[in-house]
């Protein structure tokens, strides 16, 4: 089973772009990760909008607090499968951990 995630951006509408996504843990994925990164936040990203900042080191330190959970709160199992879901390739998502880790003064386990 395959559903249809749609990436809206600045040249972008919603229509004109689709990405697979497996469907395998839907009902978890990406709300989990949503939930855990935007708690504490008024200002709340969607799962474009943070795979976006995956991929934007400076789209990262607009949004240092949702980033800082990302990498620190949610489990790295689970940040792999969000950033494969956007098509962001492990190696990419550890060189965004590192990058937004010298940023942020912090450590997270993908950065180490």
């Amino acid at each position: 089973m395959e559903l249809t995630w749609l990436r809206a951006g600045p040249s972008l509408r919603a229509k004109d772009v689709a990405w697979p996504l497996k469907a395998v843990r839907i009902g978890m994925f990406p709300a989990s990760v949503l939930t855990t990164v935007n708690a504490p936040y008024s200002k709340k990203l969607d799962a474009q909008a943070l795979a976006y900042c995956l991929t934007h080191p400076a789209a990262a330190k607009a949004a240092p607090g949702q980033m800082s959970a990302f990498f620190g709160e949610v489990a790295p199992a689970l940040q792999k499968e969000f950033a494969c879901a956007f098509h962001i390739s492990d190696g990419d998502l550890v060189i965004a951990a590192k990058m937004f880790a010298e940023f942020s003064g912090e450590t997270y386990p993908l950065a180490a």
